[in-house]
Order: C-alpha cells, then structure tokens, then sequence
C-alpha cells in the first residue's frame, strides 16, 4: 500500500562541508518518486557560509508551500534576544551538537531553549553515540527533565536505543525521528509498541539516505493503516501547525 501523504522530517539542501550537495529540485524530484508531500528542510553545516546565515538564505530562497525551513545556528554565537527576533519563520530549530561543537547540557544556552519553549517551536536534536558524548541521545532525555514544556525530537532515531524507547516514556515531550541509525521495520513497531506511534516522526536525512527506502521501513512496518499515517504525516503536522 502506498501512502501518498508523508511528511519528511528531516532532510538538508546546499553543500555540506564533507563535498556532498542537495538541491531544492533534486530533493523535490525524489519527494515525488517516494509519494513524499511535504519535507521540513534546513542547511548543510557549510565550508563558506555561517550557519545561522546559511539557515536565513536558505529560508529566503524558499518559496515551495511544501517545504518547511528550520533553522540552523551555533549557540556560542546565538544571543537570546537574536534567536527571538528570526525564530518567528522558521517551523522549528534543527541543532548539531558535533558540528556546532557544544555540550546541549551546558546551563548557558538554557536561555535559548527558553526562546523556542515560548515561540512553541519543535528542536530536532542530531543524536548518534559515536566518539563525541555530546551526541549522545540520553543527554536529550536529561535535556526534556530540565524543559518539560520543550518539544524535543531526538533524531536518528536514537540509535534504536531500547534504553532511549524506554525513558521516553517518562517524557511525553520528546519526539522520536526515524532516520537511518538503526531503524529497520522491526525496530520501528518495536519502538512503537513502547512509546506509541504519536511520538514517532519519519525523517529520511536526504541525500545521506534514500527517501523511498527510509519511508517503506515504516510502510513495511505492520503497523495499522491508522499508526502508519501518524508516524507519516499527521504527528509532523501537528508539530508544524500546518
């Protein structure tokens, strides 16, 4: 069975500084093969360009009603009041704790989550424990007990962490996106059956992977018709307010 409407939740556009690129037309070309309607869109970590500056061009450049641009920036960088004069359009934050090289759990950028907590925006954290602990999804479960108003998507899919699916059930704040990391269609339902599917967001993090392959893990899931539309669409539309 195809599902013709999903949202993709993560997905990047421009050039990436390892030599990768995406562009708008190359991702609206593979949204249509894959039966994609919408993609949230956000920057590469760029060679050249700021990454806050790369996220306003980005927006700028912008004019598909399918797409919803995040917005990308360096906390070390980023005052409060700066992040509250440009978060208004934007859908949400997307934030890289290894790219951007900070700790999420350093009390000095607590007043920038405070910003996104009142602006009502979703902050998809880039998860995976690899050599930087900075990364590592269990700071974003300690993260949403100092913000519990604060929606968090942990991306990557936590690395299909049963530890992760586990203490998200104590954070009914806390999203989780399916990208890569882990996520096959038994971990999927697995992660379902733990925290349900209106926590479950699909993402694909095109172009590092194929948004047709990333979607049929959740088709291909056995998931009813009815849980696989909320993890498709109507979870990320929620969150979007679209």
């Amino acid at each position: 069975m195809t599902f013709p409407q999903a949202i993709d939740f993560h997905t990047h556009l421009g050039s990436d500084i390892d030599g990768i690129s995406y562009t708008q037309n190359q991702l609206l070309n593979s949204m249509k093969e894959a039966h994609i309607s919408d993609a949230v869109i956000f920057p590469f970590h760029e060679k050249d360009t700021d990454i806050l500056q790369a996220s306003l061009n980005l927006k700028a450049k912008t004019q598909n009603p399918n797409l919803y641009p995040f917005l990308r920036f360096d906390p070390k960088k980023t005052t409060p009041k700066q992040l509250a004069s440009i978060l208004d359009g934007f859908y949400g934050v997307k934030l890289h704790p290894s790219a951007q090289i900070f700790d999420p759990l350093d009390p000095v950028f607590f007043p920038l989550y405070e910003i996104i907590t009142q602006k009502e925006k979703p902050l998809l954290f880039h998860t995976r424990k690899e050599n930087n602990p900075h990364t590592d999804p269990e700071r974003i479960l300690t993260l949403a007990e100092q913000f519990p108003k604060l929606i968090l998507v942990i991306g990557h899919f936590g690395n299909a962490s049963k530890s992760v699916f586990e203490a998200m059930k104590r954070h009914p704040n806390i999203y989780l996106e399916t990208s890569i990391m882990g996520s096959t269609p038994h971990s999927i339902r697995h992660a379902a059956q733990h925290i349900g599917t209106e926590r479950i967001l699909f993402g694909s993090d095109a172009p590092y992977s194929d948004q047709l392959i990333e979607k049929l893990k959740i088709e291909r899931s056995q998931l009813s018709t009815k849980e696989i539309e909320q993890i498709l669409y109507y979870n990320a539309q929620k969150l979007l307010k679209i």
